[in-house]
């Protein structure tokens, strides 16, 4: 069984650099280490919930802040939105997939979207799929 913990990603964003060690060994939480505690940590890389003014250099920053960790990137999930709840406005497809290819560039692994309408078919399966699939995105990560 593995074991995951969610953390929101604004607290990664919004503090100094220099606490991030502290938030990821919980010395700002419950005495803990996420990383050490489970197998995977889920991180909410929301950029429109956290309203972001450049999503794209907002979701850079945060996979930057969690390669700086051992083991970082092998232990956390990137978890993007699909929606804009502020707007109340669907995310388009290709902006996701652009997310997600920019992870794979950054080394992260560990990525999904959240929420997968499947009965409106957004995100389109075939547009992710064709994104991120290896025939098509060739990635040696």
């Amino acid at each position: 069984m593995h074991l995951c913990r969610d953390i929101i990603s604004s607290h990664l964003i919004n503090i100094p650099s220099h606490l991030i060690s502290s938030l990821f060994s919980c010395k700002l939480r419950n005495s803990c280490s996420f990383l050490k505690t489970y197998d995977y940590t889920a991180i909410m890389a929301m950029p429109y919930m956290e309203g972001a003014d450049d999503p794209e250099g907002w979701m850079n920053d945060l996979v930057e802040k969690v390669k700086n960790h051992p083991e970082g990137l092998k232990k956390s999930l990137f978890e993007l939105q699909s929606v804009n709840w502020r707007t109340k406005k669907l995310i388009s497809t290709e902006e996701i997939v652009k997310w997600m290819q920019n992870l794979q560039v950054r080394k992260a692994i560990n990525f999904g979207y959240y929420p997968d309408d499947f009965h409106q078919d957004h995100p389109q399966a075939d547009i992710v799929h064709r994104g991120i699939s290896k025939q098509n995105y060739p990635f040696r990560l």
